[in-house]
């Protein structure tokens, strides 16, 4: 993930004084000191503003921050009185190093009338170096995870996050993305409700079922999710396949309609179904049933003898007149329909080139559209970022200096909305006129079709009965009779053989869905999901035993494989262990889950964990695990009474621990 560098407060009283406070973490345990109500949380709540995540705190928007960085300063506090100063404008800055090694200082509004505090700006590079640094504006709502234009995008590819797609309560086809807030649930833990129970503060209105899971899996890289999905999608692919395979049957009933075919050996259930045993019969009577074969083999030999038959009449001139100008008549309609086909070709190949265009274009035109309201958007949150018309608005792509003279009249965001929206509107309905074409002209090569096969079919029989015409129209119509039924026969014969092979596909497909869904964990957890389980486990437990009271509750814990928390006897745990111990158990908790993520930067952020009265000795346990794991830095505010402030620092001297003692306030004037 990330680490913090630097975090600064910038503060403007309505005196135009400047007010702040700077702080240099280092990877690593940094603990913040001081007694209560001197500003502690200020600092933490800071953190999680400039990073986008007051979600966490309840809040989404400046109200997570505290008076003094929006309303106003205490000043020369004590003395039976205090004065208060107004806050005019106040930025907070914040210094953040990926795993790449990559710097970056974020940058947003707790109170400016100028820029909205739904801006964040990022510099690339250092604060040190702000004034002379690179910078970009992203907008924070909910588009900002998808938009370019957004900060979450943004922040999730700098931190090489990758988030999956989870389902959600909206049940969208895709899912939801397992948001940024979700991961930052587990890792920072703040003072109000933060302690009451394990990840307390994880939003809860993205609409994700079982986001507490979903959060826990991503972090420990568990393919527990990954199996469900695979379960479903397999479930999902077999039960459409079943409706396929049932649906063939009724396919069959239509397409031997009309028939006397029998069908023999057709299993309807798929897991005895063999293309194999099917046999085709047909039954002209009730006493004589034969294979298809051997039938379509006898009709046919009926019409080659009829065919080599002499009923031909040199009296017959007359008819064969008569069906020599209906050849004419019919190849003339065949000529006729094939120039009109091809033309029907050649149009339905321009349109539907149009079509593609079209598409093309629309799409485009609504990515642009986008694109100029991401910027309008963040030109009314205060951002000073204008159109770069050096590039694409919407591919980015370098235009040439020919094409963004600065002699031309450059419309602003407004007008260009504006005009984008009108060309979408004429687009949209060119495109909805060429699609109804297409539709049309389809229908007419459809019917043109079955036209021009009927024609052939006639123009074959005429051309072979000609020579051998007789006035025993009889004969004539017997032959016609015994080739169109012949024809049919071999077309159903043909179609049908096509169904079992398809239903032969079908099957092999259900039977390789049952052979994966088999193959899959039974309780969805693979090899390496238990491994990690077992050590997150071990490792949670190992801390717990370190961190409690020798005197505690030592009823055995675990963590649920449903629930991926600590339980008794499948009991939440809290109703078997008393409330300092339960503190104790979140920050093993949190600890364990941190030391068997796979990031390789972590950050853990604490404020005030020592609730419930916890004593300095828990504490400085508490501080002993966090300054010894390795890859991560910890972040933690602590209140102590000045009476202890001597025995802490001491401590933190000789375990080499980075502190800050805030003493008198944590905003003060520079």
């Amino acid at each position: 993930m990330f680490i913090i560098k630097k975090l600064k407060i910038d503060i403007i009283d309505e005196n135009n004084k400047s007010w702040g406070r700077e702080l240099e973490f280092k990877e690593g345990l940094n603990v913040i000191i001081g007694k209560n109500d001197i500003g502690k949380s200020t600092i933490v709540n800071s953190i999680y503003y400039v990073l986008g995540m007051e979600e966490l705190l309840g809040y989404r928007d400046s109200r997570a921050l505290k008076p003094v960085l929006r309303s106003f300063i205490v000043t020369d506090k004590g003395n039976g009185g205090e004065n208060k100063v107004k806050v005019k404008e106040s930025f907070i800055f914040l210094e953040i190093e990926n795993l790449k090694g990559e710097t970056i200082t974020l940058r947003r509004a707790a109170k400016s009338q100028e820029i909205s505090e739904k801006l964040i700006t990022v510099y690339f590079g250092k604060l040190n170096n702000i004034s002379s640094l690179k910078s970009s504006d992203y907008f924070l709502n909910q588009n900002s995870v998808i938009s370019p234009q957004g900060f979450y995008n943004f922040f999730e590819k700098f931190l090489s996050l990758n988030l999956p797609l989870v389902s959600s309560f909206d049940n969208t086809k895709e899912g939801v993305k397992l948001y940024i807030q979700n991961i930052f649930s587990a890792f920072f833990i703040e003072q109000v409700s933060g302690w009451s129970d394990l990840m307390a503060n994880i939003p809860g209105y993205y609409k994700i079922i079982h986001p507490r899971r979903r959060t826990i899996e991503y972090i420990l890289k568990l393919d527990y999710y990954k199996i469900l999905m695979k379960k479903n999608e397999y479930m999902l692919m077999k039960k459409k396949l079943l409706s396929d395979f049932n649906e063939m049957f009724l396919k069959i009933n239509s397409v031997k309609r009309n028939t006397f075919i029998v069908i023999e050996g057709m299993e309807k259930d798929y897991s005895k179904f063999d293309k194999k045993d099917i046999k085709l019969l047909i039954q002209k009577n009730d006493n004589d049933i034969i294979t298809l074969t051997e039938y379509l083999d006898k009709k046919n030999r009926e019409l080659n003898e009829l065919k080599s038959s002499e009923y031909f009449s040199n009296e017959s001139n007359d008819v064969v007149n008569e069906l020599q100008e209906k050849i004419e008549e019919v190849q003339s309609a065949l000529i006729i329909n094939q120039k009109f086909y091809r033309d029907l070709q050649e149009e339905l190949s321009t349109l539907e080139s149009q079509n593609k265009y079209l598409n093309k274009e629309k799409n485009n035109i609504e990515l642009e559209i986008r694109n100029f309201k991401d910027i309008e958007k963040l030109k009314k949150l205060g951002s000073k970022k204008e159109i770069n018309f050096e590039e694409c608005p919407y591919c980015n792509r370098k235009l040439p200096e020919i094409l963004y003279s600065t002699s031309l009249e450059i419309m602003s965001t407004e007008e260009n909305i504006k005009y984008l929206k009108e060309k979408n509107k004429i687009f949209t309905m060119a495109l909805n006129i060429n699609i109804h074409s297409i539709e049309k002209i389809k229908l007419q090569i459809e019917k043109i079709e079955k036209d021009m096969k009927d024609l052939f079919k006639e123009l074959n029989i005429l051309n072979r009965d000609l020579p051998r015409i007789s006035l025993q129209k009889a004969l004539i119509n017997k032959e016609i009779h015994l080739n169109n039924e012949l024809e049919l026969l071999k077309e159903v014969k043909l179609e049908l053989e096509e169904i079992f092979n398809e239903l032969g596909d079908i099957v092999s497909l259900i039977k390789k869905y049952d052979k994966q869904l088999e193959e899959l964990p039974k309780d969805n957890f693979s090899e390496e999901d238990k491994e990690t389980l077992n050590k997150f486990e071990k490792d949670f437990l190992e801390i717990f035993n370190f961190l409690k009271d020798y005197n505690s509750n030592n009823e055995e814990i675990r963590i649920s494989r449903e629930t991926y928390f600590p339980e008794v006897s499948n009991f939440n745990v809290k109703l078997h262990i008393s409330a300092s111990d339960f503190i104790r158990l979140q920050w093993a908790y949190y600890i364990s889950l941190i030391k068997n993520s796979f990031f390789d930067k972590n950050i853990l952020i604490f404020d005030e964990p020592a609730q419930q009265n916890i004593e300095i000795d828990s504490i400085k346990k508490l501080f002993n695990i966090l300054n010894s794991l390795p890859k991560v830095q910890a972040i933690v505010s602590y209140a102590i009474d000045d009476s202890l402030i001597e025995n802490v620092i001491n401590f933190f001297k000789e375990k080499n621990i980075k502190y800050f003692h805030i003493n008198g306030a944590s905003i003060v004037e520079v």
